[in-house]
Parts: C-alpha cells; structure tokens; sequence
C-alpha cells in the first residue's frame, strides 16, 4: 500500500462528512488504520478513523478510541459518538466543554445541537428547551431546513415536560406549525401529555392525513405512521373507547415495527387493553415478559423515567396477581419508586381480604411517624377503602394525608395538586356541594408560583363562583381576567361566562365588556318552541306501568311461585333416628315435660309414688299455699322408718326383732 502523507489524510478528511453516504468507509477505515500501526498518534489518520467508524455506526468504538488517545479536534465526534451510545449525561458535559472551546460559529453551533439533543434524552428538558430557543431566535441557519427541524425538537421537548409535570404555559399553535406531519404529531403529543385526548386525537388523525400526502415508499409510510397509530391506541383507551381501539389496533402490526422503543410501550398498552376483556394474569405475564421486557433490554433505546416507572409497576401488578409474593419483596427492596411501600404491603398481605390487607396498611402507617405522610401508603388505603365502596373512609383518609403532609416545611410539598384533586374528586362523587378547606388554600399558594397550576387553581375558582360571598367572587373574577389576558387556558367563550358570572354583582361595567362575546338567546334557543313547551306544562308521569314493568313484575312472581329445591344436606349431619319424609318434631329442642304433647304416665303405686315425688298430688284438695311451699322444699331420700303416708304404707308387715 502506498504511504499517505499529512496533505493526502487532510485532504481525505476534508472530503468527509457525517452527512455523506457515497463514500466507502470501510476501505477509508482499513487505510486510517494501516497509519495507525506505524504511527498511532497520527492526528489526521486518528481523525478519519473516527468519522469512518461514526458512518459505520461503531459508537462504542469511537468512545473507546478517543478516550484511549484523546484528540482535540474530535471533540464534536465524541460528543455524538456517546450520544449516539446511550450516555447521554456524559454526552451532555462532553459537548458543554467543547462548546466552550469551539473554533467558528458553525462548530459551536453544532456542539449545541448536540447538547441539546443528549439534555433532552437525560430528561433534562429545560437545558434542552433553553437551548432550542437560543437557536430559533438566533434566526441563523447553517444546515438546509434547520430552523423547521430546531422547531420540531422544541414542542418534542415541551410534550415531555408535559409528561413528565414540569407545566408549562399553554401557546397556541401557528398554521405553519400544523402545516408539517412533524409538528401537528407533536402538538397531538402536548394535547394528550395534558390529557386532552378529543384535541389529541383530532391532531394525531391530521397529522395521520399530512404524512399520508408525502412522497414516500410503502414501507416508510408504514413506519412513519406507526407512532401516530400507537398514540390514538393509547387516547382511545384513556377515553374508553373500546371499539375504536379495536378499530385501531387493525391498523397497527406491532410485530413489524423497526423501532424498538415503540414496539415495547405499543404491546405494553395493547396487553392492557387485552389483560381487561380476558383477564388471564398468568398468560398477560408470559406476553408482557415476551413482548415487552425482551425487547427492552434487546436495545440501547431506554424508555424516559415516567415511562419506565409504568412498566416496572405493570410487572409487580402482574406478579402480585399471579402469587409471586417473594419476587415482588425483592423487586421492590432494589427499587427507588415512590409507591413501592405499597407493593410491599400488597405482597406481605397476599390471598387475605381487602379489609384484612387495609387493617394492615393501618397498622403500618401509624407503627411510625415517617410512615404517617407516605404518599403510596395513604393511596393505598385509600383505593381500599373504595373497594370496599367506604366513600366517607377514603376522603378521612386523604384528609389526614394531606394534614401530616401540612406539617412539612416546604409549601410545595403541603399542597400536591394531585392528592387536592382526589380529595376534590372524592368530595363530588359522595354529592359534598361544599369544596374542601384545602382547596382554597393550595390554590392561593399556586397562584404566586412561577408556574402555577392551572387546573387546580381553575377548580377553587368554579367553586369560588357557586359562593354569594364578595370576597370569593372578587377572586374569581381576579384570576379569570388574568388567565384571559396572558394564555389561552379555556375557550374564549367559557372565560366570558365565568367573568360576566363573577363580575355581574360586585363590577357590572366589567361583565358587560364581556357580554358581547357571548351566544345571544335567541341562537341558545334555535330550534326550542318555548310557547308550545309552556302549553304543554310540567310532564306529570303516569301511574300505569310500563311493559317493561310488567314483565318484570311477571318474571318475578313466577320465581316466586316455582318450587324451591330442598337443600342436600349430609349424611354425617342428620340425626341417629332421621327418617326420610317423616316430619322433623319441632319441639324437639324442648324438656320432655314441657312439650305440648306430653302426658304424665298412668298405673301402678310406684307411678303414683314418682308423681308425688315429681310435685304431683294424691287426688285432695290442693290449696296454692301448700303447693308452693312444697314445690320450694328439697326433696330428700328417707329411712325405712318413717311417718304416715299413703294406706299402702300402712299395711306393710313389721319386720321380725323390732321393740315393739
């Protein structure tokens, strides 16, 4: 082989790119890699080696190569090739360093990319979003469509603080925006994030039409479409929507999808909606092992934190169901998840009732002062007592949570909108008209946050307008007007009525501004003949029963009269002297002398002598005195000797050898 010198590797180099497909690099590879043995510190050949092996797809090749022999002038290519391998926190710090150093706009430029990118897949979204924004109103582009794909990595990164609760500001959507299949998915994702499904699903079927429309293969349509099939699959069984789902799940061949992230979370949601009409928990674990943990750690594509916490708990639940008690305490003696003390319980108190599995989270919870404000815990107890249909149980219970809860230091964590929002939920559905205490006061703390939470501040504020106090409605009107001016949290038309609502009494100039947004009468009652409503006066329900009620009423007076089978009872269980057929004494719990029936015996002397002696009579004239005080005198056994008796006595023959 012919010897390079420097200028022939620079030029090489130079005529190479990472976005560059016609040229051969493995042959690149084997001629970098002959340098290499001569002179292994060779910049120019280290350089193309590294290019050659990112085109290669040898990330973890590159990593190792650059870390044994580092090289400044492959700092972008580090940071890509540790991206690209799944260390993406190192990634992050590797392209913040280089950044710092870059030489020329266009390096740093694209060492921000890349730390973009890596801050987003280590869930940290708002380095991310910082970045992509810098780079969108920087209004530069060095790369052919930058500036549309800078814009469709941004919403990507607000859907995931959505998902992962970090809330952001609603924005509207510009027509540009839903203009492109990229960006209207995206939007979708936000919408279904804050779990506006009707929204998401409107934009998922756009989005679904706009790729549909492009110039691609069969087989690029297909796998472009994929992920917009799995979303409207997860909308439609968060709204309950079965049979769309069944409709959808046509449309989606999960065998066939490339993307191994999306084929395991795509078979975790159609297992749980299968898992529901044919509840198998031993078959549901066999195809959850198969078709959503292998894949899993088949592949470098790990799922986000919040995606991860729902698989590992959908496995606890499903060993949980299936008697896997033992495996459940180890998983979750490993675990970090918030709810694993109450998997722990789930697992100690497995085949025993629901009430005996809540007297034992009682238990546990008040054994010690840390386990008193356990969030997992006090969720637990109270899906029990739901169980258990125990509604004024559950809300005690949420309310005492969210007392010891009070007593930490931090005001974030005396008020989590999600267990205000039970509370709240628990509240309406015993038919409680009045919004608990705590609703009022963690919305008056949200509302001086710098990302106040907006539903559960909307939710004191309807409460607030069902108040005919001054102050409540003075409130209201404060944060309805404010939510109007800065974002478009609610259809105009709602915030109209809520203002005009709160407003009407305490500021009327105000509630007529807003007057005119609102549906005039005539169009509300479009299609009402109110004159032929008021002839026809107030609907007075027959008394004569309907057919249905009387086919009921027929059913059941025929069970009623049909023959009711005698129950078998055993052999073991029947008395010594049970005759088939014969009827059963019902006096036979009863003393002998006290049944109806009974009659005292006639006959002989000795008859007479146990009657006497039973508290009977001789045939005299009994006077009550008498036979009281005899029926209370002890009866005694006597000698031979002895008074008068009965004429029989008297007769007898004395016996030989007496004194007398």
């Amino acid at each position: 082989m012919a010897d390079h010198t420097p200028a022939t590797l620079s030029a090489l180099l130079k005529s190479l790119s990472l976005t560059d497909d016609t040229v051969n690099h493995a042959e690149i590879l084997k001629h970098a890699q002959n340098i290499l043995i001569k002179n292994p510190s060779h910049p120019e050949a280290l350089h193309t080696k590294v290019v050659a092996l990112l085109h290669l797809d040898k990330f973890d090749e590159v990593v190792k190569t650059l870390e044994k022999t580092p090289l400044e002038e492959a700092k972008f290519e580090l940071a890509y090739a540790l991206y690209k391998s799944g260390k993406w926190e190192k990634a992050e710090e590797a392209a913040r360093d280089a950044r710092e150093r870059a030489r020329g706009e266009k390096m740093e430029r694209g060492l921000r990319h890349v730390e973009a990118q890596a801050a987003h897949r280590a869930e940290h979204f708002g380095r991310a979003m910082e970045i992509y924004k810098s780079l969108i109103e920087s209004g530069k582009e060095f790369a052919q469509n930058e500036d549309f794909d800078l814009r469709v990595n941004r919403n990507a990164t607000e859907a995931q603080m959505v998902w992962k609760g970090e809330a952001m500001g609603k924005r509207k959507f510009t027509v540009d925006e839903l203009s492109q299949f990229e960006t209207t998915y995206n939007a979708a994702c936000i919408h279904i994030a804050r779990n506006e499904f009707p929204q998401g699903l409107m934009l998922l079927k756009k989005a679904q039409l706009l790729c549909e429309g492009m110039d691609l293969s069969p087989e690029d349509l297909k796998e472009e479409v994929a992920p917009v099939i799995a979303q409207q699959i997860y909308a439609l069984l968060k709204m309950g929507n079965v049979a769309e789902v069944e409709k959808a799940s046509q449309e989606l061949d999960i065998k066939t999808v490339s993307d191994a992230a999306l084929k395991y979370i795509a078979s975790n949601n159609s297992l749980s909606h299968k898992s529901k009409i044919d509840p198998n928990p031993h078959l549901t674990l066999r195809l959850y092992e198969a078709c959503v943990l292998r894949p899993l750690f088949q592949t470098t594509v790990k799922p986000y934190q919040f995606q991860s916490r729902i698989l590992s708990r959908n496995r606890l639940s499903l060993d949980l169901q299936v008697g896997k008690y033992g495996e459940v305490k180890s998983e979750v003696a490993k675990s970090q998840d918030l709810a694993r003390s109450a998997y722990e319980i789930a697992a100690s108190c497995g085949g025993r009732s629901v009430k005996e599995i809540l007297q034992s989270v009682k238990r546990t919870k008040n054994a010690s002062t840390e386990r008193k404000d356990d969030i997992a815990l006090g969720l637990y107890a109270t899906q029990l007592h739901m169980e258990l249909r125990d509604i004024t149980g559950a809300i005690e219970t949420v309310e005492g949570l969210l007392e010891e809860l009070s007593k930490k230091e931090g005001p974030e964590d005396k008020y989590p909108p999600a267990l205000i929002g039970l509370l709240v939920a628990l509240y309406r559905f015993e038919g409680r008209k009045k919004a608990p205490k705590k609703l009022d006061e963690a919305a008056q703390y949200w509302k001086d946050q710098p990302r106040p939470n907006e539903s559960l501040i909307l939710s004191s504020t309807l409460h607030s307008l069902t108040s005919h106090s001054q102050a409540s409605l003075e409130s209201a009107a404060s944060f309805l007007t404010s939510i109007n001016q800065s974002t478009t949290f609610l259809p105009p038309q709602i915030l109209s009525a809520g203002i005009v609502a709160a407003c009407a009494i305490t500021k009327p100039e105000l509630a007529a501004s807003h007057l005119s947004s609102l549906p005039p009468i005539d169009q509300l009652l479009k299609g009402i003949n109110v004159d032929e409503l008021e002839a026809a006066g107030v609907y007075n329900p027959s008394k004569k029963r309907t057919a249905d009620e009387v086919a009921r009423g027929a059913k059941a007076k025929k069970l009623k009269s049909a023959p009711v089978k005698a129950k078998r009872v055993r052999k073991s269980m029947l008395p010594k002297d049970y005759i088939a057929g014969k009827e059963v004494d019902k006096e036979r719990w009863l003393p002998l002398r006290d049944r109806s029936y009974y009659k005292p015996p006639k006959g002989g002397k000795k008859d007479k002598r146990r009657n006497v002696a039973q508290g009977g009579t001789q045939g005299g004239k009994v006077e009550e005195e008498k036979d009281q005080v005899m029926a209370d005198m002890p009866v005694a056994k006597t000698g031979g000797g002895g008074g008068g008796g009965g004429g029989g006595q008297a007769k007898k023959k004395k016996k030989k050898g007496g004194k007398w």
